[in-house]
């Protein structure tokens, strides 16, 4: 067996199949946007210039992979803009190579005769490409041979993470350039090295072309490997791309500012700076690209815990009321449902409660739900006329008992099912679920709000709360986090801000209390600790 040489490594191939050289002249290398089906990579946020390429080239028969060869392969291993080696050979195709190549590439049938067959070549090559990403010009081209050629030996194909230089020069430097071909792009960068549609050759020219092209996306903030693989490809998003600067990978909330100073969007993520790349990477969406034209600062406020990040992202969105969010909407038509008091009682959808002695079940968000809502109660008792044993189960219903109401519309739901009547009976059952939903909201909100200040043990962190309201998470405020504005509604019932982030916390609390991770610290009284258990299906450590 005879070895190809290497810088600090050796590949066995068989004899006299490959040669090597270790001459990487020009520029060190970088990569590009990656073709279809990347495949995961372990630190995906490595600087490029940790980054390990192996930039790939074939010259082949034909331009079918399956059906037409490869005749020749070559590859250049890069890192930090130090060529650790190259791996070049010819190959035999067994069949004949076509005049029309043999003028392209200069490579004949008795050039090719002597040299190895492709089953000798493919474990070095393999070996050769291990953990690296792979780079070259039209990548998805050799890629498809190379994993035909696999296939057909009942081999997996290559998982690689891919990046292109034709796809990344079509991003970059388009309007520089008559066209992105490697000759073109080489000349336009004046690489030592030029493409002779020979394989090395082009390997080298084609590492070149990728570093010169690294050098543009640099300046778009491009540094690491993630950022690289999601270089968007819209111009408006490229543009825009700079503002990623002062992101972390880490979590926390991020603030889209326009130019004025407002707020256009708010949002919460584990990875923001991957998260936000991900609006750039879909800047073609029309929605999306009217936010990335009017975004001039984009900020990050840190939340390490996803309570903090939850309740940070609520409140902003009640402050600033962003225009490209829809939670501020959908809030905008508050309304209550109300049970009145007095000689004639009924069902009345408002708007703002008052102190008035009437029981009210709300916040809705709008008009329509709390209509719906009350359909449902109307069609569970004989509300008019049914007199103060009515009433009595609807004040029950609304007041922590909601057997009271849905007890009779399941029923109702169930003689209508009986009887044949399936679309009255489809029916019935969505008002049962819009009303069992609102009783529940109900019973979290005010579950949380009577239990006063509050300390819990989730999850290994203590979490502060008054009235459901955060106020810490292990002691310490949220950075950037607007204080809970105190409650405006009279009659003690809490407003759409309130109600929007005693949700948000009770939803998270249950998620948690379903897996044992909450532990209540402050004693309870036993309605409040009632009142709390029935808000979260029970939690550990609450007193019965």
């Amino acid at each position: 067996m005879a070895a190809v040489a290497l810088t600090g490594a050796t590949v066995p191939v068989s004899d006299g199949a490959v040669s090597a050289r270790a001459v990487c002249g020009g520029r060190p290398p970088l990569g590009a946007q990656p073709v279809r089906r990347p495949q995961p990579h372990d630190d995906l946020d490595t600087p490029l210039s940790d980054v390990t390429f192996v930039v790939v080239d074939l010259e082949t028969t034909g331009t079918v992979p399956g059906e037409s060869r490869i005749i020749e392969v070559a590859a250049a291993k890069f890192r930090g803009g130090e060529c650790l080696g190259t791996f070049q050979t010819l190959v035999n195709p067994g069949c004949g190579v076509p005049p029309f190549i043999v003028a392209l590439t200069g490579i004949t049938e008795a050039l090719v005769v002597p040299a190895p067959a492709i089953d000798e070549v493919l474990p070095s090559l393999l070996e050769f490409i291990r953990g690296a990403v792979l780079v070259g010009h039209n990548l998805r081209f050799d890629t498809s041979f190379l994993d035909a050629d696999l296939v057909a030996r009942g081999r997996p194909r290559l998982a690689n993470l891919r990046v292109d230089t034709l796809t990344l020069a079509r991003r970059l430097v388009r309007d520089e350039v008559p066209d992105c071909r490697l000759a073109t792009l080489a000349a336009r960068f004046r690489t030592v090295t030029r493409p002779t549609h020979r394989a090395l050759d082009d390997v080298l020219a084609t590492a070149e072309v990728l570093h010169a092209l690294f050098e543009r996306a640099a300046g778009f903030g491009v540094l690491a490997l993630d950022d690289l693989l999601a270089l968007p490809s819209n111009p408006l998003a490229l543009r825009k791309l700079p503002l990623l600067a002062g992101l972390p990978r880490a979590a926390g909330v991020y603030v889209f500012r326009a130019a004025d100073g407002r707020v256009l969007h708010v949002g919460r993520a584990a990875d923001v700076r991957n998260r936000v790349r991900s609006l750039f990477v879909t800047g073609g969406r029309r929605r999306v690209a009217r936010l990335l034209r009017e975004t001039v600062a984009i900020e990050y406020l840190p939340a390490a815990h996803p309570l903090a990040a939850i309740v940070t992202q609520l409140r902003l969105h009640h402050t600033h009321k962003p225009s490209f969010d829809g939670r501020p909407r959908r809030w905008k038509a508050c309304a209550y449902l109300k049970l009145t008091a007095g000689r004639w009682v009924r069902l009345a959808v408002v708007h703002a409660p008052r102190d008035d002695g009437a029981v009210y079940l709300g916040p809705f968000q709008g008009v329509a739900p709390a209509r719906f809502v009350r359909s449902a109660v109307e069609a569970a008792l004989p509300f008019r006329g049914g007199g103060t044993d009515v009433v009595g189960l609807v004040r029950r219903g609304f007041s922590g008992d909601p057997e009271a109401i849905l007890g009779p519309l399941a029923e109702r739901a169930e003689a209508l099912a009986a009887a044949g009547r399936t679309g009255d009976a489809s029916f019935a059952q969505e008002q049962l679920r819009a009303l069992s939903g609102a009783l529940r909201r109900q019973a979290v909100v005010d579950g949380l709000r009577a239990t006063g200040p509050l300390t819990l043990d989730v999850a290994g962190h203590q979490v502060e709360l008054d009235r459901g309201r955060l106020l810490s998470v292990d002691g310490t405020p949220t950075p950037g986090m607007p204080p809970a504005p105190a409650a405006t509604n009279r009659g003690g019932l809490p407003g759409r801000e309130e109600a929007d982030e005693l949700l948000a916390v009770g939803r998270w609390l249950r998620r948690e209390a379903r897996a044992g991770r909450v532990r209540v610290v402050t004693p309870l009284a036993p309605p409040a600790a009632a009142a709390f258990a029935a808000a979260l299906d029970g939690v550990e450590g609450s007193p019965a």
